[in-house]
């Protein structure tokens, strides 16, 4: 099977429902990395990071992973601080979870050699910490940026999330 961009686009909407059924179940969601080949997923990981070096050890350790079992496909599911507008300047020397106006989200990356796809679902809690989810944010390949958890698996794909 090729994971081209379509394919990665079916993946990581199954990915989404799953993740925002526990999210709605659990009130949380741990990190998962699930590695696909010809037949299918075939390994899934979850990662336990409770701190930013131990999440830097648990994304080198899922891209030796990846490598090591020849993977045809790859998708990270997390649950993140983001922060949503046009031309947001990125400043690195700051934590978004510092900043009043982040929100939170389930963030999907999916990546093969052939292609890579992301899609963001934002969501908030009510006073009784119900999941309200806003509409997802599907970029249709506009996407440009870096990811921390994929970038760099297989050399002869595009260092950065961009068609």
């Amino acid at each position: 099977m090729i994971y081209d961009w379509h394919e990665l686009q079916y993946i990581a909407h199954k990915a989404l429902i799953a993740a925002r059924k526990s999210l709605q179940k659990h009130g949380h969601f741990e990190p998962i990395g699930l590695v696909f080949h010809d037949g299918g997923l075939s390994q899934a990981f979850e990662f336990s990071s409770r701190s930013s070096p131990e999440k830097r050890i648990s994304q080198e350790v899922f891209k030796r992973l990846v490598v090591d079992l020849k993977a045809e496909a790859a998708i990270v599911v997390t649950e993140s601080w983001i922060k949503v507008g046009p031309e947001i300047p990125l400043d690195r020397t700051k934590s978004i979870a510092d900043d009043p106006e982040r929100t939170e989200a389930l963030v999907i990356e999916a990546a093969s050699p052939h292609a890579r796809y992301l899609i963001i679902q934002t969501f908030a809690k009510d006073a009784s910490g119900t999941v309200l989810f806003d509409v997802p944010i599907d970029t249709n390949n506009t996407f440009d940026g870096w990811s921390e958890w994929l970038d760099g698996v297989w050399p002869e794909s595009n260092p950065k999330w961009s068609v």
